[in-house]
């Protein structure tokens, strides 16, 4: 039903990291709403926020995982690298929204950074920046409402 829907890995991908902007700026937004939502849902929202954040830093930490287990000769390090994100998110959700937000911020931009060295594929670094902008802007707005609401 989908094989023509998206001509090659390239498309799908760039298409599937664009839905997954939807989350981020959908709940970040929610939380800007100026007024109450029923049943308290803004602190939900800000869990939900927080919570598909963490889940989607240790996707991108996967991505490293599963490229070292690809390769013949892979550097152990890679594989450490590749957890290094879950730890950090898991902690990040566990703490106090304010902690939590700024270390997924560093989480999003250490992740950026070392994806960008790595990867020699163009479209997979422009993709992951453009990405990571929408990500690092909805992580702001969540973080200026958590100190300021």
């Amino acid at each position: 039903m989908f094989e023509n829907l998206l001509d090659s890995k390239n498309e799908t991908a760039t298409f599937l990291c664009y839905i997954g902007l939807v989350p981020f700026v959908g709940l970040s937004l929610l939380l800007w709403l100026p007024f109450d939502l029923p049943f308290n849902i803004k602190a939900s929202v800000l869990d939900a926020f927080l919570l598909y954040s963490a889940i989607m830093i240790t996707f991108l930490g996967g991505i490293h995982w599963g490229l070292a287990l690809s390769l013949r000769y892979a550097p152990p390090l890679q594989l450490v690298f590749s957890m290094i994100p879950a730890l950090f998110a898991w902690m990040g959700f566990l703490l106090p929204a304010f902690m939590g937000v700024l270390i997924l911020i560093g989480c999003y931009g250490t992740q950026l950074f070392f994806d960008r060295e790595l990867y020699q594929q163009s479209w997979f670094v422009k993709l992951r920046t453009k990405t990571s902008i929408v990500v690092a802007v909805c992580l702001l707005a969540v973080l200026v409402h958590v100190v300021f609401r």
